[in-house]
């Protein structure tokens, strides 16, 4: 594991938040927190690398064994990962569509809304915001579509998870940012 090393707490923290940003982890979710930096022996500061150094302040990057997790703390890293990725966005008619609470509630909303309307009654100009803050036009179907589409994500997510988790409970060496959907 890839230590980087600096003279001062306040250092460390700057740079450990922008890592997140770069990233796109939320510093308070459970992978930035196993990043936060940490005092050495020699009073010195250390944040754990996940790469994408460049342009950093630190004074020094040393090479460490990376302390073992256990099963616990593994798990609930794995489920920040997860949380993350599921209340970001999904995609869908090649757009990216908010899926935090708010956005949940609107899904289901809009979802209820087309199954009991007629296509008659369905607003002609309906439309849904986008993350980009673009507009997507939607029939009742695609907005029944989108909703079906937000399913299937979620349960991707919770496959991943699952698979995940069964490989940490197995002790074996578990990549947590990678086989997510998008």
């Amino acid at each position: 594991m890839k230590l980087l090393i600096f003279q001062s707490l306040h250092t460390a923290t700057l740079n450990w938040q922008e890592i997140c940003r770069r990233k796109g982890i939320r510093t308070d979710a459970a992978v930035a927190l196993y990043m936060k930096p940490v005092m050495l022996r020699n009073g010195k500061w250390a944040i754990r690398s996940l790469g994408d150094d460049a342009n950093l302040m630190q004074d020094s990057v040393e090479e460490s064994t990376p302390p073992l997790l256990t099963t616990v703390e593994q798990l609930a890293i794995l489920k920040d990962q997860r949380d993350a990725v599921q209340y970001a966005f999904f995609r869908y008619m090649e757009k990216s569509i908010q899926c935090d609470n708010l956005a949940r509630a609107n899904i289901n909303s809009a979802a209820i809304n087309a199954m009991t309307a007629t296509d008659a009654q369905w607003p002609a100009d309906f439309a849904w915001r986008c993350e980009d803050n673009t507009w997507l036009p939607l029939t009742r179907q695609q907005t029944l579509g989108m909703s079906a589409a937000f399913g299937q994500f979620l349960a991707a997510c919770f496959a991943v998870f699952a698979t995940k988790s069964v490989a940490i409970a197995a002790r074996q060496s578990v990549d947590i940012n990678t086989g997510w959907p998008v």
